[in-house]
């Protein structure tokens, strides 16, 4: 028999429709709930889920999940299914969070991508209904993280901001919203292929008169609002300053790509560009 597991995040747990969604999901993707834990996991624990942010090199994005998952309840469904599990489970994953967003604060719903996860999740939950020690397994898979002038950005400064921001999630993250207008921009959009942490120290290098809370704050907004305005094109901003960012794997574009926002521009609109405002990117949580 194969078996895995679903973990609704604190975000799922909070809504009733995406509740429901998962479990749904679950039915109709072949998958079978053998037994159902509501639990909290310490945040000094949230790493041993996703060990690949564990590295000093990826402090950010550590932070983050702590503040996103530690000390909240999620749910964790054990599932079974005759066959392909894990797939199936996958499959749940992708449906839920194309019908309710994809971001690294709201994704709902958490599913081991492989068989060497689908192991190291079964027992890291396992150990903690046991109450005994879990050996964390090794995963580089996260890629490059900080460099140059985040990398020297002090941890307590860090501890600091992520708390920050976490305090706007309540109130929508509204805060963190730019003022935006229909000049010449270049705008960050989510679902690069870059880790968290190599993302922003790129926004640090490319930006140097910026404070690195700053580069923090238009990583966050874009990942939240669809996209976030870095420099105004038609202020003197250098076009160099797009192509360098392409370069380095983030998403970047300008209203001359035919990028535009909706009318209350909360939203990112793929133009005739075709690119979509959202994709999953593997700097989130899986």
């Amino acid at each position: 028999m194969n078996k895995s597991l679903l973990l609704i995040k604190p975000d799922g747990l909070r809504d009733d429709r995406k509740t429901r969604a998962v479990y749904k999901a679950a039915s109709s993707h072949g998958l079978r709930i053998t037994r159902e834990l509501d639990t909290r996991v310490g945040s000094e624990l949230v790493d041993d889920i996703w060990p690949k942010f564990s590295s000093r090199s990826h402090q950010l994005a550590s932070l983050m999940l702590r503040a996103y998952l530690g000390n909240r309840t999620v749910r964790v469904l054990y599932v079974e299914a005759d066959n392909a599990v894990i797939a199936r489970s996958r499959a749940v994953r992708k449906e839920v969070r194309e019908q309710f967003g994809d971001s690294m604060f709201a994704n709902v719903v958490h599913t081991p991508a492989d068989e060497e996860e689908r192991i190291a999740n079964l027992s890291f939950f396992s150990a903690l209904e046991q109450g005994v020690e879990y050996q964390r397994h090794l995963d580089l898979s996260a890629g490059p993280g900080h460099f140059g002038r985040f990398a020297a950005f002090p941890i307590d400064a860090l501890q600091r901001l992520v708390e920050l921001l976490w305090s706007g999630e309540d109130d929508d993250w509204g805060f963190l919203k730019s003022s935006r207008d229909f000049g010449e921009w270049i705008y960050l959009l989510p679902g690069s292929d870059n880790s968290i942490d190599y993302e922003v120290s790129v926004l640090c290098e490319l930006f140097p008169d910026r404070p690195v809370e700053w580069c923090v704050h238009r990583f966050v907004e874009a990942e939240i609002f669809g996209s976030a305005p870095l420099a105004r094109l038609d202020e003197g901003a250098p076009i160099d300053v797009l192509r360098r960012l392409q370069g380095e794997g983030v998403r970047a574009v300008t209203s001359k790509d035919g990028f535009h926002l909706t009318d209350d521009a909360s939203e990112a609109k793929p133009g005739r560009s075709g690119q979509p405002p959202r994709t999953s990117p593997s700097s989130t949580t899986d």
